[in-house]
């Protein structure tokens, strides 16, 4: 007999998965999604800051580290307040706040574009908004999306967002061809787009549902019924919306068992898990890899004009979306595990060629080695979009319920951290063998690591997911 039936609870019975396509399913759970819109809003603007790194070295206005690192302390601020006000305001108040930050670094950008100071005063203030929101985002769609979708939601709101913003800064930096000479420059233009993203957010809170499992919480059932009655169409209630509210009971049960003691020391593993994948995702898009590519794509590539060719670098961000593109379509089908673990074993592939060709400073004169490295680093960033995908899934489900605040926060914190190391690092080329020679380590370790020790999660519940996550090792049972 298993620990719930021991305890009186109900039997771990999830929701069953309607047997309709794909696109009857996306249309049911569409107000899921909607809900969380406000947040895909706010971290479009800090994608957009991620790749301010990589516009910085497109430009040739690398100067002092702190312009680089500074969105990411930022974001570290408001991931600890971000846990802390989590469950205790209303999200809708945590997502105006952010979406007020936003708008406040756009209309900064917009207009003092010239002036440095100013540039780094937005950047913190655009990092702590995306840290603020990004703690209450991800536990929000964790809590309303149905089992069966949950891992493509959360890809959308987390991946997808933060790759949409780089996307949309690259395609945009690259048609101007000098960073400050035109009257609209384009400092400028990511102040507008900034401002137009909390515009949409604030627009988005209107249409947000609290979290169904918090309100089981407060034993608020009669609104977490309605809450899921809401979150999807048609808006009426159903044998499957009495199921999910069960499921959220015995999620919740279960949590209230623990205290609060046992559920940090129970989401230890999954913390150590998530902090170590989060960081390899963070190794595909750091400026040490940026900068990497930008050496690779543009010697002899300059005019005399100093024009760079755009095709590198719009191909550069086409293919991390395609990637990420794939990794949200196969999240739910495939599953978390396995096209992360082929993402992380190619993409480790990829990175012995790169330190390769880093090894000799004098490769820096052999045009050949240099398309070699920027060859690489396209198929790179196509199976970091794999990467990424199936951390933001797991990060959505593996905690225990008191904890998950806190330990999202420390996983988004640790993943800053190593983007401000980087950032700090000069560029050399000892410094690049050494980066990629690191992260050729790091990736095959983990390809072992993460085929004993990280479970498959697709279609479980929260509770199943919580439960496998707290072993340390995954033990296939027969």
């Amino acid at each position: 007999m298993n620990s719930q039936s021991q305890q009186g609870f109900p039997p771990n019975t999830p929701a069953a998965i309607p047997s309709t396509t794909f696109a009857q399913r996306a249309k049911k759970n569409r107000p899921q999604t909607i809900s969380s819109s406000a947040v895909f809003s706010i971290l479009i603007s800090g994608g957009m800051n991620m790749a301010f790194n990589f516009d910085l070295l497109i430009a040739l206005f690398v100067t002092t580290p702190h312009i680089r690192y500074c969105w990411f302390i930022g974001g570290i601020i408001g991931a600890i307040v971000g846990a802390v006000l989590c469950n205790r305001i209303p999200k809708k108040i945590t997502l105006i706040i952010s979406a007020s930050l936003v708008m406040v670094g756009g209309i900064i950008l917009l207009i003092r574009s010239l002036d440095f100071d100013a540039i780094i005063a937005a950047r913190y203030i655009d990092g702590i908004a995306t840290g603020l929101t990004f703690v209450p985002g991800i536990v929000l769609i964790s809590e309303e999306a149905v089992s069966y979708m949950r891992g493509k939601f959360v890809v959308l709101i987390d991946s997808l967002s933060f790759t949409f913003g780089i996307w949309i800064q690259i395609l945009i930096r690259t048609s101007y061809n000098d960073y400050f000479a035109q009257s609209f420059n384009i400092i400028k233009m990511q102040g507008v787009l900034s401002i137009i993203c909390g515009v949409c957010a604030f627009v988005s809170i209107y249409f947000l549902i609290e979290s169904p499992v918090l309100q089981v919480v407060q034993n608020k059932e009669e609104d977490a019924l309605k809450g899921l009655t809401n979150l999807q169409r048609p808006s009426i209630r159903t044998q499957e919306t009495y199921a999910l509210l069960e499921e959220h009971k015995r999620y919740v049960a279960y949590n209230n068992e623990m205290p609060i003691q046992e559920s940090f020391i129970k989401g230890l593993p999954a913390l150590l898990k998530l902090c170590i994948l989060r960081a390899l995702g963070a190794l595909t898009f750091s400026y040490l890899t940026n900068a990497a590519f930008f050496f690779g794509s543009s010697i002899n590539q300059f005019t005399t004009s100093n024009t760079i060719l755009v095709l590198p670098f719009q191909l550069f961000c086409h293919l991390r979306l395609l990637g990420t593109l794939i990794g949200y379509f196969t999240v739910d089908s495939i599953g978390r595990k396995l096209p992360m673990l082929v993402g992380v074993l190619i993409c480790g592939g990829l990175a012995v060629g790169v330190a390769i060709n880093f090894s000799d400073e004098m490769n820096i004169l052999d045009e050949s080695k240099m398309k070699v490295i920027s060859y690489l680093l396209y198929v790179f960033q196509f199976f970091a979009g794999l990467i990424i995908t199936s951390s933001s899934a797991y990060l959505s489900e593996a905690f225990p319920l008191a904890a998950k605040p806190y330990n999202i926060s420390v996983t988004f914190i640790f993943e800053m951290v190593v983007h401000c190391i980087i950032a700090a690092t000069a560029i050399s080329f000892p410094v690049f063998f050494a980066y990629f020679i690191a992260t050729v380590v790091l990736y095959f370790a983990f390809v072992i690591f993460g085929f004993l020790c990280l479970p498959e999660t697709k279609n479980a519940t929260l509770l199943e997911a919580q439960q496998q996550f707290e072993k340390f090792l995954v033990i296939r049972r027969s």
